[in-house]
């Protein structure tokens, strides 16, 4: 089924005018920070992945924030559900924007990484992503064995966004095959430990339209 969003103080103006962002694929996640779990559902766009829906609650509230990577851009809004003789709708308050400042948000702290295969079966396969201290990248500093099971587009971005607290944005960090990942375990330390879990994933028809005022 697929859903048409409003803003809802947008309803009298002109849809015409309005600017639509359309996601195909949904995953819902639990993560690990801190010792803390936490669950977050991240839309996303097979043909653009750097434009994602991140769902979240804050202080009992539901938000979404709609992060637009290219444009170094994120735009908040509370949200809120009704059901309708169509289905379900959702409605978005905006609430404010940021904008990224390139030369903090990338060239400040670079990341070195790489991703290595490490096992492979009839189902899935395990790759081994390490972080490294430096561009010579022989300190790791942070290491994920990652179950990796086969997709018909790269969804690595979506396991990013929504489990990689302070990098989720740096689109540089990414995965270059097609894959869906379905878990992710801690190895930094010889103790192994559970950072991520994928608990559904869908495809889905999903408009959000906007009034493009708010977004410059």
């Amino acid at each position: 089924m697929k859903n048409v969003i409003f803003l809802l103080f947008i309803f009298y103006s002109s849809v015409v005018f309005s600017q639509r962002f359309t996601f195909d694929f949904a995953t819902h996640y639990e993560y690990y920070f801190n010792k803390v779990k936490y669950e977050t559902v991240s839309y996303s766009n097979t043909d653009n992945p750097n434009l994602f829906l991140y769902f979240y609650t804050d202080e009992g509230q539901r938000t979404a924030k709609l992060v637009d990577i290219e444009h170094m851009q994120n735009h908040f809004f509370n949200v809120k559900r009704e059901i309708t003789k169509e289905g379900e709708v959702l409605l978005f308050d905006y609430i404010n924007s940021e904008k990224k400042v390139e030369s903090k948000f990338y060239k400040k702290e670079p990341i070195y990484y790489d991703f290595k295969t490490i096992k492979t079966d009839s189902l899935s396969k395990t790759v081994l992503l390490q972080l490294y201290t430096n561009q010579k990248r022989k300190k790791v500093h942070y290491s994920l064995e990652l179950k990796v099971v086969p997709a018909d587009a790269n969804y690595f971005p979506n396991f990013r966004m929504a489990t990689f607290h302070g990098l989720s944005e740096r689109k540089e960090l990414n995965y270059t095959e097609n894959g869906l990942v379905v878990e992710a375990i801690n190895s930094t330390k010889k103790k192994k430990k559970p950072h991520a879990k994928l608990l559904y994933s869908e495809k889905i028809q999903f408009e959000l339209v906007v009034d493009p005022t708010i977004l410059k």
